[in-house]
């Protein structure tokens, strides 16, 4: 089956919700695709791209993996890059640190903030609170 056979039954039932398709679109230009998602989708206003990100985005580009879909990484507590803007905020600039190339999995992972790409780890490991003293372990309560 062709990716255009699988993809119309999601556009059907899209259009059945009042989505329009041109918010499916999952290839095409990646700052066109993160902007659609940032202001559709989140309600942001504007996405703004760091230096690091559109090196990310030239690298990509390089390898020949631009125009794949987006696997936006953000705060599991907002639709915005600030976990202090709880729920769905308005007018708001989305801020995107680095994109991810995952080649084997065909998608982009835009990160946005100060997203921690392993959730449910501490910034700093407990491995660094421990030590050695007179031949005791301290540090492990």
């Amino acid at each position: 089956m062709s990716d255009v056979a699988r993809i119309r039954p999601i556009t059907e039932v899209a259009a059945g919700l009042g989505i329009s398709r041109d918010h499916l679109q999952l290839y095409g230009d990646d700052k066109a695709k993160m902007e659609k998602i940032a202001r559709a989708m989140y309600g942001a206003r504007e996405v703004s791209w760091s230096n690091d990100a559109e090196k990310d985005l030239a690298m990509i580009r390089r390898f020949g993996y631009e125009g794949l879909p987006l696997c936006v990484a953000k705060t599991q507590k907002s639709l915005s890059d600030d976990p202090k803007l709880l729920g769905r905020p308005e007018d708001f600039e989305i801020s995107v640190r680095n994109v991810i190339l995952a080649a084997g999995a065909g998608y982009l992972v835009p990160l946005l903030g100060d997203i921690i790409r392993m959730p449910g780890l501490p910034a700093t490991p407990q491995a660094e609170r421990l030590d050695l003293v007179d031949g005791r372990v301290v540090g492990m309560s």
